[in-house]
């Protein structure tokens, strides 16, 4: 006897199977002997099989549904779908992808950092998007959907809002993961950026505003550095009359200082730089002419004291094997201390404005030179020291 459920679906109540003894019906060794077979071959095992072969066979939809309205080789795939969903069961026909396997964001950024080696800028990067892992709650490319980044740049305009950082800040952070993810498409190692399409560029009432230098405090600066060391006063002074950043200045080299024609100029190039020392974009690499009046501060005097090697070798190296960090600080430690120009903002900032240069140019303190110079703050261009009327920061 077969149990009420199989016997409900093969339509029958039993199941037999012919031992192989025939002909002794009546004959009691005849019986034993069948017994003896139907135990040798297990027909009692067979039959459980053969049971659960068919409630398997019951359980598989489409075995089911064929056994119900026959060959379903006749249906096409949507009808046998219908059919199917009919009987509430899902489409077989359609299957789950495959588990992507995990790229992480180290793996994008080892990607960018093959094609940009400045180092300072690898660590922008990084903090970047280990911001955006801190945001989403994992590191893994694959994961990440267009509605991610879209929730990423909304908490961090909710931030510059609120003041919490800058608007520039936000707008640094948006580009800097959309350019690891690019990368990371190009090389193939993801198939899809999904910061395409978002992005944000801080408009100009939303910038940090900052006032350039009186010419009271200019002329403050350029007088009272004339009691300084060289490695003050020089880069002080350099900076006053051309714009550039003391930076760049404190990483210069001897063989950065030469003559073109009758006048000397300060070469910003690394090319004979310490190994780190990289210029911070392409527009800065230029060369301009050294005013007059450094060469009537005794400037030439100072280099040519100097062996081939720093410019500057008083300023320690620092990360990246650059002196610009020491001067930066060294010198906005003067001008702010010592020389009592305080910002006004609680948190100081690079200088980045023009204001001073222009008025420095219309009032004969600098002269024009044989090109553009680069138009920054005209003293301090790096020192911390800006008058910000904005206290956001990065």
């Amino acid at each position: 006897m077969l149990p009420p459920d199989v016997a409900a679906f093969l339509g029958k109540a039993e199941m037999t199977k012919t031992t192989g003894v025939a002909g002794e019906k009546g004959d009691m060794v005849a019986l034993a002997q069948a017994r003896d077979v139907a135990i040798r071959e297990d027909h009692q095992g067979e039959f459980q099989r053969m049971i659960e072969e068919a409630r398997k066979a019951d359980a598989d939809p489409l075995a089911k549904l064929e056994r119900e309205i026959g060959d379903l080789r006749r249906f096409k795939l949507e009808e046998i779908a219908d059919f199917l969903a009919e009987r509430g069961h899902s489409n077989p026909f359609i299957t789950e992808p495959e588990p992507k396997e995990p790229v992480t964001f180290e793996v994008l950024l080892a990607t960018w950092e093959l094609e940009n080696t400045n180092d300072r800028t690898r660590r922008t990067k990084r903090r970047y998007m280990a911001r955006f892992a801190e945001h989403l709650g994992h590191h893994d490319a694959t994961r990440v959907e267009p509605p991610d980044f879209a929730a990423f740049k909304e908490t961090l305009l909710k931030q510059a809002n609120a003041g919490e950082i800058a608007y520039k800040s936000a707008e640094n952070h948006i580009a800097g993961v959309k350019a690891v993810f690019n990368a990371a498409v190009k090389a193939h190692k993801i198939t899809k950026n999904p910061c395409d399409g978002i992005s944000f560029q801080a408009k100009k009432s939303q910038k940090v505003k900052t006032l350039g230098y009186s010419i009271e405090q200019v002329a403050m600066i350029l007088r009272e550095g004339r009691n300084q060391p060289s490695h003050i006063r020089y880069p002080t002074l350099i900076a006053g009359f051309s714009g550039a950043r003391v930076g760049e200045i404190a990483d210069a080299t001897t063989h950065d200082v030469y003559r073109v024609g009758d006048m000397y100029v300060l070469d910003i190039r690394t090319d004979y730089r310490e190994e780190g020392q990289e210029i911070k974009n392409e527009v800065s690499i230029r060369r301009f002419p050294l005013h007059p009046q450094i060469i009537a501060e005794g400037f030439i005097e100072y280099w040519r004291s100097l062996p081939p090697g720093p410019l500057f070798p008083a300023f320690s190296l620092g990360h990246d094997n650059r002196r610009g960090d020491a001067g930066s600080r060294e010198i906005s430690a003067w001008v702010r201390d010592d020389l009592g120009i305080k910002d006004p903002s609680p948190k100081l900032r690079y200088s980045g404005t023009t204001h001073s240069a222009i008025m420095s140019r219309r009032n004969g303190v600098m002269p024009g030179s044989r090109k553009k110079p680069m138009m920054r703050s005209p003293v301090m261009a790096v020192a911390k020291t800006s008058r910000a009327t904005t206290a956001n920061t990065n």
